[in-house]
């Protein structure tokens, strides 16, 4: 007779986490994770979008330039460190789920697991 076991994706993404303790290009970032720069980017548009920490850690440019960066926020600078643990997390997320829906819902559904706490 087997016991089953109780399977936590969010205690797997937390046990594989990425911790840096300085600011990363995503060049440096996708080397570290062993994976590619667009990937690194996929996964930092999710973040970008569903986390709302992550958007915030990039810096603001300045009002007259939005319309020609299309954004308010200045996407070209280093990952902070933050930005680089959740990333890390995401990748996990996909390793796991494999889908871009299922990695949005887990995130929507555990917020508490991207916060800077």
């Amino acid at each position: 007779m087997t016991v089953s076991q109780l399977y936590s994706l969010g205690g797997a993404v937390m046990d594989a986490a990425f911790y840096a303790d300085c600011p990363l290009s995503k060049n440096a970032l996708a080397q570290v994770l062993n994976t590619s720069r667009p990937t690194i980017w996929r996964h930092e548009g999710i973040a970008y979008w569903k986390i709302p920490n992550f958007k915030e850690d990039y810096p603001e440019l300045p009002r007259e330039l939005w319309h020609e960066k299309k954004c308010s926020r200045d996407r070209e600078v280093p990952l902070s460190p933050y930005q680089s643990w959740v990333v890390s997390l995401v990748k996990e997320c996909y390793f796991h789920l494999r889908k871009k829906s299922a990695v949005e819902a887990f995130i929507k559904s555990n917020p508490y697991l991207f916060t800077r706490q």
